[in-house]
């Protein structure tokens, strides 16, 4: 009997009766075992092949609830020993930083199932075969036994914030939702009890909104007689759009902060709060621990490990034994290369809701889409050329070094753009990096983008990060250095500049220094690999801008020599330009500047001498090989 992967279109001859049984039809037989299907001959029923079964993957398979990952039937990781880690975790409160769609919700949901006395009567249907419910001393002490308050602040908009009202609105929201699932599982209401439930209902006060969450957990330890769990989910959400807005992130401190912080520090109903964030805490939550890819907590219970992604695969795509390393390695290229250290060794993960994504679709592509996360980003960096050069810069080599800061704020976001790369780490942009080799300076990590679909999304930050990794116009600008075509080098850098054209302040300086740097910038990303650019060494410049001169490698005996000059937008005229352009040029022949070519034993033969003129966002220029070059 022939083992097959598909069924042939043309049929398949009977052995026995020779007649030729199409797929609609021969005969199915029973069969008990998912992994393939038998099949018969219509008239004699000789067994003519097996096949091996693709599973359907069910609609919803990046649900973050729970129960349908345990009612569906839908592809699941068995993440449920993370609660046995939360319960063995001495901090009262805690905050757990991972990526967007890491399963930070849909861990919170498994842990609100367990917990939940409101769920007693559905646990064993949830739990039963999971490896939490292996754990007889935890479920027979905690599960099913507390009331669990869930906020989930992923959906809310800024516009809460735009002032104290609105603020107070939100929150007063929040606490009557809460309120009313949670007095679901009340069964004794004191007359007490009761009126403090429905004056929390009615609340109008500022402060006592405030308190409201720590009075709810307090009510609710009192009349079940079990401390409360509180679980936040997306809590820098809030604080990620009004972030840009002083005020209104004034406003967010003022009420959002305390109201948690109420609940959530010194409250002696409280058996754990859990807090999931994407970015980091900002220092808003005092002394509360934070858990993210730099400790090794938790680790195993967000993202999926090499084991379970062969196992998603082997179960659900049905691929052969000899094909599925090929797939895993591309997979891993994909949404694999997160590095996190996890008991005195290194743990690789997957981004899991690409894997799932994968496993529905049954193509490897990159299936990222922005987040609330990728827009902040966006924000921070402000499409200016100047830090598009930068990240550019460090994304231009494999492994790059930069300071990773745990207590990260506000101003400090503000103030310095080196600390766009602790949010970059935090929201899974780029990871780890554990080769051995330590890193130069105090602080800093090794760090590198994980895989093809986060390369993807850090470069769709910006237009011009965008373009400055485009193979065609990489390709444009190295064919122009090659060919000496100084117009075709100096459009694609302007078409750069343009794309889109930037309000940054920063970008046009009086003495153009700007547009040296932009240029300069740029040439050292794209130069390729035939091509040097001389340093200046001095304090005070006895040189050109940039110095561009083939390697010694190369068959290349040509060089560049560029001049950078500035001339104020009212003075654009064709006659002060023309003026300036040779002026630049002239100052690279009487200063000689094509010396240092020959400190640094360069075999040159010629040299093309270029002046530049920049104005405002419109760069010229005047370019001429150096006559009488002294060897």
């Amino acid at each position: 009997m022939d083992f097959l992967n598909s069924y042939p279109a043309d049929g398949i001859p009977c052995p026995t009766c020779q007649l030729l049984c199409k797929s609609s039809s021969c005969h199915v037989i029973e069969n008990d075992d998912e992994d393939f299907t038998r099949y018969s001959c219509a008239r004699c029923r000789t067994e003519l092949c097996k096949i091996k079964t693709i599973l359907q993957v069910p609609v919803g398979i990046c649900s973050s609830n729970f129960k349908d990952f345990q009612t569906n039937k839908l592809p699941y990781v068995d993440k449920t020993l993370l609660i046995k880690e939360i319960y063995e975790n001495e901090a009262e409160a805690f905050v757990i930083i991972r990526p967007p769609v890491f399963g930070k919700s849909l861990n919170l949901s498994m842990i609100s199932h367990f917990f939940s006395v409101l769920e007693r009567n559905s646990f064993e249907k949830l739990f039963e075969g999971t490896k939490i419910f292996q754990e007889k001393g935890i479920v027979k002490e905690h599960a099913s036994k507390y009331a669990v308050i869930h906020l989930n602040f992923g959906a809310f908009s800024a516009a809460y914030c735009h002032s104290e009202k609105k603020i107070l609105e939100f929150l007063k929201y929040k606490l009557k939702q809460i309120q009313r699932r949670s007095s679901l599982s009340l069964r004794n209401l004191n007359d007490s009890d009761r009126k403090a439930l429905e004056e929390l209902d009615n609340i109008e006060d500022p402060a006592a909104i405030i308190q409201g969450l720590r009075t709810l957990s307090e009510v609710l330890h009192r009349v079940s007689g079990q401390k409360c769990i509180l679980l936040i989910d997306d809590f820098d959400t809030l604080i990620k759009r009004t972030i840009d807005n002083k005020k209104d992130f004034e406003v967010l401190k003022a009420y959002y902060f305390p109201f948690l912080m109420n609940a959530l520090k010194e409250n002696q109903s409280l058996f754990r709060g859990i807090i999931t964030s994407c970015t980091t805490t900002f220092g808003l939550l005092g002394d509360i621990p934070n858990y993210s890819f730099l400790e090794e907590n938790f680790q195993a219970g967000f993202g999926y490990t090499e084991e379970e992604v062969r196992e998603l695969v082997q179960k659900w795509r049905r691929i052969r034994d000899d094909k599925i390393d090929q797939e895993l390695r591309n997979l891993r290229d994909y949404y694999g290369g997160y590095q996190v250290p996890y008991k005195g060794q290194i743990l690789g993960l997957y981004h899991p809701i690409s894997v799932m994504k994968y496993l529905g679709e049954g193509e490897i592509e990159p299936y990222w889409e922005p987040t609330s996360e990728t827009y902040f980003l966006r924000d921070l960096h402000k499409n200016s050329p100047k830090k598009a050069l930068e990240m550019a810069e460090v994304l231009s080599h494999d492994v790059f070094e930069q300071k990773i800061e745990r207590d990260l704020t506000r101003v400090d976001l503000h103030k310095n753009n080196e600390k766009l790369w602790t949010l970059l780490f935090f929201a899974g942009y780029v990871t780890q990096v554990f080769d051995g080799i330590a890193p130069q300076k105090e602080g800093y990590l090794r760090l590198t983008v994980p895989n093809k679909e986060r390369w993807r999304a850090i470069r769709s930050m910006s237009g011009r990060l965008e373009l400055i990794f485009d193979e065609r116009f990489q390709e444009g600008i190295r064919e122009a250095l090659q060919k000496f075509d100084v117009k075709g080098l100096f459009s694609g850098i302007n078409n750069w500049i343009r794309e889109p054209i930037p309000d940054d302040p920063e970008l046009v300086y009086p003495d153009g220094i700007a547009y040296r740097d932009i240029v300069k910038g740029l040439l050292k990303i794209l130069r390729g690999q035939d091509w040097d650019i001389i340093e200046e060494k001095n304090e005070i410049r006895k040189r050109s801008d940039i110095i561009l001169v083939p390697k010694r490698a190369t068959e290349i005996k040509r060089a560049y020599i560029f001049e950078f000059e500035f001339l104020a937008k009212e003075k654009r005229m064709e006659k002060n330009l023309r003026e300036k352009q040779r002026e630049a040029y002239k100052q690279v022949l009487e200063k000689k500047y094509w010396k240092v070519i020959l400190e640094e034993e360069y075999d040159i033969e010629e040299i093309l001498g270029v002046g530049v003129v920049g104005c405002d966002l419109w760069l010229t220029f005047y370019r001429d090989w150096i006559p009488k070059y002294e060897k």
